[in-house]
């Protein structure tokens, strides 16, 4: 991760648009280790405020409030499980065990916010 946010590869396969974001959330999350980021709902975790469309780096912001107002500013947690509105969610943790079984929800199609 460049200081600009831009990721530097070395493969013909281009890394998601969501790298960007999942590499400034380690930087800021030092007990994570793991990170699934899916187009669905996590029943009973808390929502992110802003839509912000796939790959948008602002996510990281959003995702900062959240654990700021919804998790008291706690940047040492172990797990965190986070609904993007309009987007979907990310499951972060550091350890695999708490990977299994997330309580996925489908989206509503046509999703309105």
């Amino acid at each position: 991760l460049n200081d600009d946010g831009s990721v530097v590869y070395y493969s013909e396969n281009k890394p998601s648009v969501d790298t960007p974001i999942q590499l400034q959330l380690y930087k800021v999350l030092p007990k994570i280790k793991y990170m699934i980021h899916s187009h669905t709902y996590i029943l009973g975790a808390p929502f992110t405020r802003k839509m912000v469309p796939c790959g948008g780096i602002q996510e990281v912001d959003e995702i900062k409030n959240l654990i700021d107002d919804y998790f008291h500013g706690d940047y040492n947690k172990d797990v965190y499980f986070i609904n993007l509105i309009g987007h979907g969610s990310i499951a972060m943790t550091n350890s695999t065990k708490d990977l299994i079984d997330i309580p996925y929800l489908a989206r509503q199609i046509p999703e309105t916010i």
